[in-house]
């Protein structure tokens, strides 16, 4: 709810509107995201790079599609599926 608050905020400040007005028209009027769409959209723009090469080494290194990633020729290939790769912590 805090990124919430911050990005009504923003849009609050950048329009120069009351703290008053509804802030759906506004964030509309701006072409911005609510916030968990905006962290699906991040996501799936990250995935592409990974998947595209243009991503930093360590984030390509660990998405890959299932077809790539198994040397057997599986039913999950056919799905453009990502492995995700189990990750442990030593807490």
């Amino acid at each position: 709810m805090r990124r919430l608050q911050v990005q009504n905020a923003a849009a609050w400040m950048i329009t120069s509107a009351r703290r008053r007005d509804h802030i759906t028209p506004i964030l509309l009027q701006l072409h911005w995201l609510p916030v968990r769409q905006r962290v699906d959209f991040k996501i799936a723009v990250l995935v592409l790079q990974c998947l595209t090469g243009h991503a930093p080494g360590y984030l390509t290194d660990d998405c890959q599609l299932a077809a790539n990633a198994s040397a057997r020729r599986l039913r999950s290939a056919d799905m453009a599926k990502c492995v995700v790769r189990r990750t442990y912590n030593n807490l």
